[in-house]
């Protein structure tokens, strides 16, 4: 995919922009302010970008790395416009690339169940579920 550029961006990295850029990205990622927060402020997490030579944003992704040497990986969206033509694939790719620089030696990721091209992806790479979770709303 040489139109696209594949990147990350961390705590240390100036806010204001990558604000701007993850606000560029809010209507078709359904990512929320609060979980920009959290992990832009954490020092060993990475918010993956891939964007066009334009600087059009068209994929985000976050991973973390705890200090069991393993990563986390969620939250992988690719705008609607340029679905079905690899980029889920090439960034995922790139989270496992990133968490190994990192020192992970255990990778993992959570989706909802939905998510079958997501879940397509992840065993392409070896990943194999192992549970699934139920969530409940209490007030």
């Amino acid at each position: 995919m040489s139109n696209f550029r594949l990147g990350f961006y961390t705590s240390e990295d100036n806010e204001e922009f990558v604000y701007r850029i993850l606000n560029k990205a809010k209507s078709w990622s359904k990512f929320n302010p609060p979980s920009w927060d959290s992990w832009l402020k954490t020092k060993d997490d990475r918010l993956l970008i891939t964007s066009l030579e334009s600087k059009q944003v068209v994929a985000l992704a976050h991973i973390s790395i705890n200090s069991q040497r393993e990563s986390w990986f969620e939250g992988l969206r690719v705008s609607p416009a340029f679905r079905g033509i690899g980029i889920a694939f090439d960034l995922f790719k790139y989270a496992v690339d990133v968490s190994s620089q990192l020192g992970a030696v255990v990778m993992r990721l959570a989706t909802k169940g939905a998510r079958k091209a997501y879940s397509r992806i992840a065993e392409r790479f070896g990943f194999q579920q192992i549970g699934s979770f139920f969530l409940a709303r209490v007030s």
